[in-house]
């Protein structure tokens, strides 16, 4: 997101230079004062120089870029780690609300999108980016997946270029479902989700952020590692999850579920959808990862293909390298 901000001199001042002399005065005695532009082209042309410097360097998270501006756009320099004061800030003061002193959560609020975007917890409490006022969140341009490596899974007739996918490990979902599934819960508002096969807590963390960003719901994920299961319930302390260490055949939720991700053994599948197809809201959203055809393993696709042509469900199969499926109870 973009903060612009003026420099508006005052009439008597001949030479205009923001000099250190001048940024140790109080606002009030320099030479010049911050405002905001109000022309739209102008703020959207800046804009658009900012970004493409961005594409151009490969820079990430924060810069600040200081221009001229006479008929023509001159960039002076480029601040990679700019100092949190008014002249980077002086919009989102002005108009939203935003204290100098949360400038620094909202650095730390970049990096925490762009750890979220990766599948990965950031650690930062989260009452530390819930402290940002909410029309500053929603104007961040919420990062991709950093850190990653093209998808290796083998071309099917579902998906014939994998390699255009990316993964964060060889188990986890791929990072574009990790951006599907928030986006789902975020469109669906579900107040309970379930998941089976917690892992790394990948896709997890695509669930639980939509929760945050929702402001309301809650979260069970199932692991059979007592490792894995332990590390997941240290970095997702701060949401609202339950994680156990329990076999999601034995599990019983205390509450009519939403979404249902399943994503543990592959040949456990059907037996899972059984056992939960009680706990499902009429609405409930399925959804199956691993779900593409493959000559070593199609347990999960002749499950749902066996579902579909009994008249159990309804789905839709997503060219997705592994294979995703969103079904729904069929309604009788």
């Amino acid at each position: 997101m973009c903060s612009v901000s003026k420099l508006q001199f005052k009439p008597d001042i001949l030479l205009k230079f923001n000099s250190k002399i001048q940024k140790e005065l109080p606002l009030n005695d320099r030479d010049y004062s911050f405002t905001i532009e109000e022309d739209l082209s102008i703020r959207q042309r800046f804009q658009y120089h900012a970004k493409t410097l961005f594409r151009h360097f490969g820079m990430k998270d924060i810069a600040r870029f200081d221009f001229i501006l006479d008929k023509a756009y001159y960039l002076l320099e480029a601040n990679a780690c700019p100092i949190p004061g008014n002249s980077f800030s002086w919009e989102w003061q002005e108009k939203y609300g935003l204290k100098k002193e949360q400038i620094v959560a909202l650095y730390l609020c970049a990096f925490h999108y762009g750890q979220v975007a990766s599948g990965k917890i950031s650690r930062l409490p989260v009452s530390l980016i819930n402290s940002l006022p909410q029309i500053i969140i929603s104007q961040i341009d919420h990062p991709s997946a950093i850190d990653t490596c093209p998808e290796c899974s083998g071309p099917t007739n579902n998906c014939t270029n994998p390699h255009l996918y990316s993964m964060n490990d060889r188990i986890s979902s791929e990072t574009e479902v990790h951006n599907f599934l928030n986006a789902i819960t975020r469109l669906v508002k579900p107040k309970y989700i379930l998941e089976t096969g917690t892992h790394k807590g990948s896709s997890t963390i695509a669930f639980v952020e939509g929760l945050r960003q929702n402001g309301f719901g809650s979260m069970t994920t199932l692991e059979i590692d007592e490792d894995l299961a332990k590390r997941a319930k240290m970095l997702l302390a701060e949401y609202p999850i339950e994680v156990l260490n329990q076999s999601s055949l034995i599990f019983k939720p205390n509450e009519k579920i939403d979404i249902l991700f399943l994503d543990s053994k592959r040949d456990i599948r059907r037996q899972e959808f059984l056992h939960y197809r009680p706990h499902l809201n009429n609405r409930a959203l399925v959804i199956w990862h691993d779900s593409s055809y493959r000559e070593q393993n199609h347990s999960v696709y002749d499950t749902v293909e066996e579902l579909y042509k009994g008249g159990e469900i309804d789905r839709i199969l997503f060219s997705t390298p592994r294979g995703l499926t969103l079904s729904m109870l069929r309604e009788t």
